[in-house]
């Protein structure tokens, strides 16, 4: 009986004996992933660019992208081209939505069948090389991204295209 009362003294005393502070200390701030949920909008939100060798087109279209899901640092939700510059209304989902504590944001556009990429089959031409997903800068209620691609467009060549958006919430 004696050794067990023993045992438990001995370990209250070698936690006393220790050269730690006991004043207890804030817990460290951590990387704190702020909402970022949303529709993100403005009557020029989406610039698309093809330039082919003897010819460039570019649409400036209005429109929406709507971050609708958040679990901590990852994002999906849906997009909106409407103007009728920029052909019949395109909806599609945004997937693979990554925000960092920097504010530069990753994520990629699918259309709603979710069977494409948007950036790789928003011109009908094939993909050849450069980012599938956009990259930009989500900074207080402002959203701006871009991707550049290399397209074979057939007959019509090679093609750079450029995907920008920018938008409020």
């Amino acid at each position: 009986m004696r050794r067990l009362l023993l045992l438990p003294a001995l370990l209250l005393i070698a936690s006393c004996n220790t050269n730690e502070d006991p004043t207890p200390t804030a817990p460290s701030p951590g990387n704190t992933i702020p909402t970022i949920g949303g529709t993100y909008s403005s009557p020029g939100m989406w610039r698309l660019e093809l330039n082919l060798p003897d010819e460039q087109t570019v649409f400036m279209c209005a429109g929406s992208l709507t971050i609708g899901n958040q679990v901590g640092d990852n994002f999906s939700g849906s997009f909106l081209i409407l103007d009728p510059n920029c052909g019949s209304p395109f909806r599609g989902d945004v997937v693979n939505g990554v925000y960092r504590s920097d504010g530069t944001v990753t994520f990629e556009l699918t259309f709603s069948d979710a069977s494409t990429n948007f950036i790789t089959g928003a011109f009908g031409c094939a993909y050849v090389s450069g980012a599938t997903a956009i990259t930009g800068t989500l900074i207080d209620t402002r959203l701006e991204g871009e991707a550049r691609t290399e397209l074979d467009c057939g007959a019509d060549g090679r093609a750079s295209q450029l995907i920008r958006l920018g938008g409020n919430r």
